[in-house]
Parts: C-alpha cells; structure tokens; sequence
C-alpha cells in the first residue's frame, strides 16, 4: 500500500487510525471506499504516503478534501497529486478552484498536476482546459505562459477577466498569447480589450490612450 519505508510519524499515523479505516488500506483499490470523512481523519503525511491506494482516488473523494488541501505542505501534497489518476484531477477542477487560498508553493504543484493530465507542452492545450485550470493557471511559470495558444485563449471564457490574480509578470507573459490570437496591440479594439482585462494592466499608457481614442 505504501510502496516506500515509512518514517516513524508515517508509521504512528497510521497506527492511530481507527481499525474501520485501517481495513480499507488493506488492499489498494479499496482506497476508493474510503469516505470524505475518512480520508479527512488521515493525517496529511500518511495520506500523502499511500503510493498505491491514491491511485484508486475518485473524484468525489478528492473534491470533498478540496478545502483542507490548503493547509497541505508542498510535498505532502505532490505526494498526492502526482499519484491520483490525472481523471480524478481533471473532474474535481471546479470544486478545487472554489479554494482561494493556496500559496506560490502549493499552486505550482497544482500546475504540474495540470501539465500531467493536459500534456507536458502547454502550447498544446485546448481552450477546455485552460478553462477548467482557471485560478491554478497562475501555477505556470512564465516561460510556459508564453507558449499558450493564442487560439485556445481567444475561445476560453475569459481566463483574464475571472478575477484571477495573476502578478505582473504573469500578466506580461499573457501578453504574448495575447498578441498570437488577437495581432499587435495597435489593432486591438474596444471588444478585443474587454476579452483581455487583466492584461491591458501592463501595456504602456501611450498605447492605451491611443487605443481609447480609436475605441
């Protein structure tokens, strides 16, 4: 079930369990019986350790846990994330985006759970899934900002305008996409400025005057 030697807290935390929790650890795909209770009487280092059981996590199971993944550290939670089935990631997307408070460390974990289940090359996501990525898009690094296609961003539902707070770097970054769907700022117009909000941020004053006199 663990897969790997256990540290001493690993192995009293899962001494401590109650024996009704224990039995469902017994056999890796019973992992998928374990309630949303269940799994939150778990201490995040033991639950992070079960290499073999993870892989039999639901959705159901990973949504209910959504909001104490927040207080997870970032390597009990790769721990989890990389081992769940990228099915599982994909389907609790709406319910982990509800969670607002997840940290730098704790978003990039998020993105590579991303980046497992759309494809190691952000350039070939589609516009479904950088719309079901949404708030943990500000887990991308800057390099892989820039290889977004300017089509699946044009077709996303305004990923820029959801109140997203990306930082200004970030923002800098979607400027290139930006300019891949919709050309040179020069020729953008008052519709190509509502799809890209955020963005307009960190263009120069002299281009956003200029294009609020030809708006």
């Amino acid at each position: 079930m663990f897969g790997q030697k256990l540290t001493e807290s690993v192995a009293k935390g899962f001494e401590n369990l109650r024996d009704t929790i224990k039995n469902k650890l017994k056999v890796a795909t019973d992992f998928a019986k374990l309630t949303v209770n269940e799994l939150k009487e778990i201490p995040q280092d033991v639950l992070g350790s079960l290499q073999e059981g993870l892989e039999y996590m639901i959705p159901q199971q990973l949504s209910g846990i959504a909001e104490r993944l927040k207080y997870f550290t970032k390597q009990n939670l790769h721990n989890v994330l990389s081992r769940i089935p990228t099915t599982t990631f994909e389907d609790s997307l709406v319910a982990l985006n509800l969670q607002v408070d997840f940290d730098h460390d704790q978003l990039r974990e998020f993105a590579l759970a991303g980046l497992r289940t759309f494809g190691k090359d952000v350039g070939n996501w589609t516009k479904d899934a950088l719309n079901k990525m949404e708030r943990f898009l500000m887990g991308l690094e800057n390099s892989e900002i820039v290889e977004i296609a300017g089509d699946a961003l044009k077709l996303s539902k305004n990923i820029l305008c959801n109140n997203v707070p990306f930082n200004a770097d970030q923002k800098d970054s979607f400027l290139v996409p930006a300019k891949k769907a919709f050309g040179e700022i020069s020729g953008w117009d008052e519709t190509t400025i509502k799809t890209i909000c955020s963005v307009i941020e960190i263009i120069p004053p002299t281009q956003i005057l200029k294009l609020s006199a030809e708006a």
